[in-house]
């Protein structure tokens, strides 16, 4: 006997920030459309691997993911120096044809090599980090450039290639900054700019904020793992973990002790801390450091179904209801509309298993559908 499916999508509710009250409700009928009790209905939560039965449309999606440009050193090896110059792998600023270096660390056993010598006589012209030094320390941040100019002009030229404890993290830049006028020139890959009038010193920093931060989570969504990026402004002790969506179970701890300064990494494979798979669907991400705390949205959406485990049963009059509880079927906020589909198995001892497939579950509708089955 030829199985028929009906499908009926309704309206359910309108959808405010992060709502988990869209639900898939629906009824089981025979084929002569009496309700059937007691059938049981499952769910496969599935993504096409086109990604055509699956849509997540986010701004922060949206967006590439970060690339950070690979500068060689190769570029910098034209100077003749020794092999084992530790400022053949550093950033170099020019100051009207005057080279320093920094973006690196010189052990304090070997800082003596890096000094210069004495200042020449006033009216010459000399740049150097205080302290006499050619290389800026990342340990000395802020680093001051000491000027003797003999003009008004100064040419700056520019090639970034390590960013000290920040080289991981996008859009922490190196900043040139005048003391005295506050003005502020961002140092991005290589480049040059002039600056005019009297200048007897200049800040040179990374520019970073003070705030602990999850900066990125790349790939958002994933399938298989995905990289934690999270920021410090210092050695803290931290915990990294990521818990359900309703933040009811701790299902992962991730890191659990002294974070290092700077930009740090951690993979979260998807699974629990038993080794087990978790479930597509959405979870967070929290940073705890000292009383502080951030949580950020990931989803996991690999190429597998996940079959429901929640045996839901219809009532005498064949109707179901499914809420979304911790793995939402889509929600809307203000920066993710997450949609989904699934299959909808309904069985019964005494009827024909039917799937409905590839049901559609509008983050604002919902669904509502009807399911015949037929007599075995």
């Amino acid at each position: 006997m030829k199985k028929t499916v009906l499908l009926i999508a309704l309206v359910l509710y309108s959808c405010g920030e992060m709502e988990l009250e869209n639900q898939i409700t629906g009824k089981v009928i025979d084929s002569y459309g009496n309700p059937v009790s007691g059938a049981v209905i499952n769910l496969d939560y599935i993504l096409m691997e086109d990604s055509s039965s699956s849509k997540i449309i986010s701004n922060k999606i949206r967006e590439e993911n970060p690339t950070f440009e690979s500068l060689f050193y190769d570029n910098l090896l034209l100077k003749t120096r020794a092999p084992y110059d530790r400022t053949d792998s550093a950033s170099t600023i020019s100051l009207n044809g005057s080279v320093l270096y920094f973006g690196i660390n010189i052990p304090e056993d070997e800082r003596l090599s890096y000094q210069l010598p004495p200042k020449p006589p006033e009216g010459a012209f000399d740049v150097r980090f205080s302290g006499n030094m050619s290389v800026c320390n990342c340990d000395n941040m802020p680093c001051e450039i000491e000027i003797m100019n003999n003009s008004n002009t100064l040419n700056i030229d520019y090639q970034i290639v390590l960013g000290c404890y920040w080289e991981t993290c996008e859009g922490f830049n190196w900043v040139l900054e005048n003391p005295d006028t506050n003005e502020r020139h961002e140092l991005v890959g290589s480049g040059g700019f002039t600056l005019s009038g009297v200048i007897t010193s200049l800040l040179l920093y990374h520019d970073h904020s003070d705030n602990v931060e999850i900066y990125s989570l790349v790939p958002n969504p994933f399938q298989s793992s995905t990289n934690i990026n999270y920021k410090l402004p210092e050695e803290s002790g931290i915990t990294l973990w990521v818990t359900d969506y309703c933040e009811t179970k701790t299902l992962a701890v991730l890191e659990d002790g002294i974070g290092e300064i700077g930009c740090n990494q951690v993979v979260w494979d998807g699974k629990d801390t038993a080794g087990n798979q978790v479930a597509n669907g959405a979870y967070l991400v929290n940073l705890q450091v000292n009383d502080f705390t951030e949580k950020e949205l990931i989803f996991l959406l690999d190429i597998n179904s996940d079959t429901s485990d929640d045996n839901i049963v219809t009532n005498d009059n064949g109707r179901f209801s499914i809420s979304q509880n911790c793995l939402p079927f889509g929600f809307l906020s203000e920066e993710y509309l997450v949609s989904r589909y699934v299959n909808i198995i309904a069985s019964h001892d005494s009827y024909e298993t039917n799937i409905l497939t590839t049901t559609f579950i509008d983050p604002q509708s919902g669904a509502d559908v009807i399911i015949q089955l037929q007599l075995k």
